[in-house]
C-alpha cells in the first residue's frame, strides 16, 4: 500500500510539472507560396505532442480556395474541429491557378465544413478565440499579409493588449541600403506600418534572408512525406513548381521559432521596426522597444533543418 501511495504521488507531481500547451493561432496566405501548407503540418504535429493547443487558423487570401485547402488539411491531418476564418472585402496580390486550387479541384481529398460562406471574417475569429483564453497567453504566428491583425488591431486593441504574449511574423528583409521590399509586406504596406507602430506586445520578424538559409529538401516529399495515402502537402509541393527542388523555409522558421525553437536562433536586441511607404523595413536599437528580429547562425544551420522534418517527415 505504502508503494502505491508513492507511485500515486509520483503521478501527480509529473502531472503537475508537465508544461501546460502553449495557445496559438495561426494566420496564413495559404495559396501563395508553398511553404505555409507545410509550416501548418508543422503545427499539427506540435498539436499531436501536446506542445501547443492550435486555436484557429485565419486565412489573409480573399481567395476561397485557400480556407477549402486548409480545410482539407484539418481534415487530412485529424483535426478537423479546429476552426477557420475568412477574409473579404480586400483588394490584394493575387496567384492563378494556386496549388490550393488544383488540391481542392483534384477531388483526392474532403473537408469538414458544410458551408465556406458561414465561415466567420478572420479578424472576428481572432477576436472571438482571444476572448477566452487567459491573459498575455496567446502566441500568434502570421506568415503571410497582415490585413487581418490590422483589422483585428483597429478593432479591439485592449483585447490585444490583454490576450496576445507574442506576436511572431514572417516578414521583412533587414540586409543592407538596397533591402527589398519583401513580399507580406509589400503586398499591404498600410496593414504593417500599422502593426509596427500599434502592436501592444513583443513583435518579433524571422526575415526573408531566414528562410533562404533554410531549404526544405525534396527529398521527404518525393517520399510523401512518409504517409500511405496521398498527403496533400507533398502533392501541393509536386505542382506548385517542376520537381525535383529544395524550397526555402520562411513560414517554417516562424513557427519554429515560434513554438520550441528559439535557442536555435540568433535575435536582435530589443528595438523598434519601422516600414517605410516603398514596404521596407529598419530596425533601430531601443532597450524600450518591442520589436526584434532573428537570423540563422551557421551552427545551427543543419539542426533546424532536421528539426523540421522530425516535425513533418519522420512519424
Amino acid at each position: 500500500m505504502k508503494r502505491l501511495l508513492l507511485l500515486l504521488v509520483s503521478l501527480i507531481l509529473a502531472l503537475s510539472c508537465r508544461q501546460a500547451p502553449v495557445p496559438v493561432i495561426f494566420d496564413t496566405d495559404m495559396g501563395n507560396d508553398i511553404d505555409d501548407a507545410l509550416a501548418l503540418a508543422m503545427l499539427y504535429r506540435y498539436v499531436d505532442e501536446g506542445k501547443i493547443d492550435l486555436l484557429g487558423i485565419a486565412s489573409s487570401k480573399t481567395d476561397t480556395f485557400s480556407v477549402k485547402y486548409i480545410d482539407i488539411l484539418n481534415n487530412y491531418y485529424g483535426h478537423p474541429d479546429i476552426p477557420i476564418g475568412k477574409l473579404t472585402g480586400a483588394e490584394q496580390y493575387q496567384r492563378l491557378h494556386t496549388y490550393a486550387e488544383q488540391m481542392v479541384s483534384s477531388g483526392k481529398w474532403q473537408g469538414s465544413v458544410q458551408d465556406y460562406d458561414a465561415l466567420p471574417e478572420s479578424a472576428d475569429l481572432l477576436k472571438d478565440l482571444l476572448s477566452k483564453q487567459k491573459d498575455h497567453s496567446v502566441v500568434i504566428v502570421a506568415v503571410g499579409f497582415f490585413t487581418n491583425l490590422s483589422r483585428l488591431l483597429s478593432s479591439d486593441p485592449e483585447l490585444v493588449k490583454a490576450k496576445v504574449k507574442s506576436l511572431v511574423l514572417m516578414a521583412g528583409d533587414f540586409e543592407g541600403p538596397e533591402r527589398s521590399a519583401e513580399h507580406n509586406v509589400r503586398y499591404d504596406i498600410p496593414a504593417t506600418q500599422h502593426i509596427c507602430r500599434e502592436w501592444p506586445s513583443e513583435v518579433v520578424l524571422s526575415p526573408f534572408k531566414v528562410g533562404l538559409d533554410l531549404l526544405y529538401p525534396v527529398g521527404p516529399i518525393l517520399e510523401n512525406l512518409k504517409y500511405e495515402s496521398p498527403n496533400p502537402v507533398a502533392e501541393a509541393y509536386k505542382v506548385y513548381k517542376k520537381m525535383p527542388y529544395d524550397r526555402p523555409s520562411w513560414d517554417l522558421s516562424a513557427v519554429l521559432y515560434a513554438v520550441d525553437g528559439k535557442d536555435l536562433f540568433e535575435e536582435t536586441e530589443a528595438g523598434v521596426i519601422r516600414v517605410d511607404d516603398e514596404g521596407k523595413t529598419w530596425f533601430e536599437a531601443d532597450k524600450n522597444g518591442k520589436h526584434s528580429y532573428i537570423s540563422v547562425p551557421e551552427s545551427s544551420r543543419q539542426t533546424i533543418i532536421d528539426r523540421y522534418l522530425n516535425l513533418t517527415y519522420e512519424k
